[in-house]
């Protein structure tokens, strides 16, 4: 079941928090930036992990990180190589769905709940929503994911 509940994704009750992220290492702004400042532990994962491979290695990958403050998965998907505040589209779709998809079979596999931003990808990844959330409806139809809308927006 897929809900949309308006609020503070970090406020979730959900086993995993997803959210998208970039090939470069850059965890500056969004919801990686918040993140970042809940849990730095998080982003040091990230970035380490983004040392040690190519962004061609990365995009379509899923990183899972446990946090140590809340016990929570926090799963990076790796669906933009690079990043730019410039209204271009980074997200690639193909890898966005590659990400939901290792997402989708982690979360069964250990019957996981998710919750993740509403419109992600959209927002600073410059994907189309329509297109993003029917993804999610045909990825996620059986598993309990929460998209969580902060501005209403």
């Amino acid at each position: 079941m897929i809900k949309i509940i308006d609020g503070d994704l970090l406020t979730s009750n959900t086993d995993i928090i997803a959210h998208q992220v970039n090939c470069k290492g850059a965890f500056n702004s969004g919801v990686a930036k918040a993140i970042r400042d809940y849990d730095v532990q998080v982003y040091k994962d990230y970035h380490s992990f983004c040392s040690i491979n190519t962004p061609e290695q990365l995009l379509g990958s899923v990183r899972y990180f446990q946090s140590n403050i809340d016990a929570r998965i926090y799963a990076n998907l790796f669906a933009q190589k690079s990043y730019g505040y410039d209204g271009k589209q980074y997200t690639d779709i193909d890898a966005l769905r590659k990400c939901f998809e290792n997402l989708k079979s982690y979360a069964v596999l250990e019957n996981m709940s998710i919750a993740m931003p509403y419109k992600i990808g959209c927002v600073r990844g410059g994907a189309n929503w329509e297109e993003v959330h029917q993804m999610i409806e045909n990825i996620f139809y059986d598993c309990n994911v929460e998209l969580w809308r902060l501005d209403k927006g």
